[in-house]
């Protein structure tokens, strides 16, 4: 099942007082495409946090949280901390086969790449900033 579609966007949070606004969800069915191709028991992996949401909705958690829409991070976003060389790594994977993406990742500890890598962490990170430029400007609350 994929929750993201039955997340609610709420619009209803600038209505509320500022002690009563509500906090944020952010979430994008595409992250579900990043798990690792050679170890199903990785802890980090999609049905992880499908779960979680899942939990949340059963107990109307998300119906009271404003859905703040997932994007690609912009080059210059990706560039405030990290470098092309980075990123050309990272996008790098998106062409490699399994065993490739199995090489680069033991160069790592506790990581996996996967073809989607690039996508899902620009998505990921996209998604990240606008919340926290959400909570800034004081539109959610933690």
């Amino acid at each position: 099942m994929q929750i993201a579609n039955t997340l609610p966007a709420r619009q209803y949070c600038n209505l509320l007082s500022d002690s009563d606004r509500c906090t944020a969800v952010v979430f994008d069915k595409r992250l579900e495409s990043h798990y690792s191709q050679w170890n199903a028991a990785f802890t980090e992996k999609p049905l992880r946090t499908i779960q979680i949401l899942r939990r949340c909705s059963e107990l109307n958690l998300l119906e009271r949280c404003h859905r703040i829409p997932v994007r690609e991070a912009t080059i210059s976003e990706i560039f405030t901390y990290h470098t092309k060389a980075h990123l050309d790594l990272l996008e790098s994977t998106a062409s490699m086969d399994e065993e490739q993406l199995k090489e680069i990742s033991r160069k790592y500890d506790y990581i996996y790449f996967h073809q989607k890598s690039s996508q899902n962490a620009k998505l990921a990170l996209g998604g990240v900033i606008d919340l926290v430029e959400a909570i800034v400007a004081e539109k959610v609350s933690l």
